[in-house]
């Protein structure tokens, strides 16, 4: 089991340089791209933010790839990175119960463009467990993360101070009736769904959507074949109060140690029995 103070920690000096390799390239790189899977149907923007990398995103990663090296046997955990670099020869090839999950800046097309957030994900799956989760907002120098104890925290100003600065992220119960959805939900569901009297909109910013999730401006966010690096901050959001992520039926999410999670929804705002009953319908 990896020490989770030492972990967050250690990371506190490679989080604030790649914020600040990020920021201070801002709008000074081009986009290399990257060969992606086709998904049929897939929409532009969607695409476009798949393939888009730079070599910030591949500077970041090598930076808190040798961070965890300093300290871990990484000999001993897979890796499940968004970037190829040269670090990932470093850590296990084969399964192992304990998986470093990175994204060095999510969102690289807004980064790219300069037209909208971009967070650094790296997260921690242990035996099917998110043990860490940090999300790190450079634009806001904000940092969403889980503490040692697994609760959800926000960190303000982070780099001027040390994440010890930190307060319990609080909730607020959704007043409108939104549910947030992704590319892949099945369009029937969707129109169940708006049968039910609920505004439906699809986002392409699962960061922006549960943390609007969290201020109430929304129930859940419902979700198909969302890669375990998107869905770090579904971990934080969960441990709010009143907060949940499980499967469509009802069921606590098991976190493959790579990949994609097939069906989730999160939220900290209670469903109603009818919402539970349509999400059961298209559950695998």
């Amino acid at each position: 089991m990896i020490n989770k103070e030492e972990f967050l920690q250690n990371l506190i000096p490679a989080l604030k340089i790649g914020a600040q390799i990020a920021l201070r390239l801002e709008g000074k790189v081009q986009n290399d791209t990257k060969e992606v899977d086709f998904r049929e149907g897939e929409d532009t923007k969607e695409l476009a933010g798949r393939t888009a990398k730079t070599v910030v995103d591949e500077m970041i990663q090598e930076t808190i790839i040798h961070t965890v090296r300093s300290f871990l046997d990484t000999s001993l955990i897979q890796i499940d990175a968004e970037e190829v670099t040269p670090g990932l020869q470093f850590f296990s090839t084969t399964p192992q119960d304990t998986t470093l999950v990175l994204d060095p800046i999510d969102g690289t097309i807004n980064y790219i463009q300069q037209s909208g957030s971009y967070a650094i994900h790296i997260g921690v799956i242990e035996k099917g467990t998110v043990s860490i989760s940090l999300i790190y907002f450079p634009q806001t120098d904000t940092l969403y993360y889980l503490d040692a104890d697994g609760n959800a925290c926000v960190v303000s100003d982070f780099y001027t101070s040390t994440y010890i600065k930190f307060k319990q992220l609080k909730s607020n119960t959704a007043l409108e009736k939104r549910i947030y959805i992704n590319s892949r939900v099945p369009i029937d569901m969707i129109k169940q769904i708006q049968s039910k009297g609920f505004i439906v909109e699809k986002i392409f910013s699962e960061n922006d959507g549960l943390l609007e999730i969290i201020n109430g401006k929304a129930y859940a966010y419902i979700a198909v074949g969302r890669h375990i690096r998107d869905a770090l901050m579904g971990a934080i959001t969960s441990k709010v109060a009143d907060g949940y992520l499980t499967d469509w039926n009802g069921n606590d999410i098991i976190w493959p140690q790579s990949g994609r999670i097939p069906q989730l929804i999160v939220g900290n705002t209670p469903l109603p029995e009818e919402l539970k009953i349509i999400l059961k319908q298209y559950a695998n």
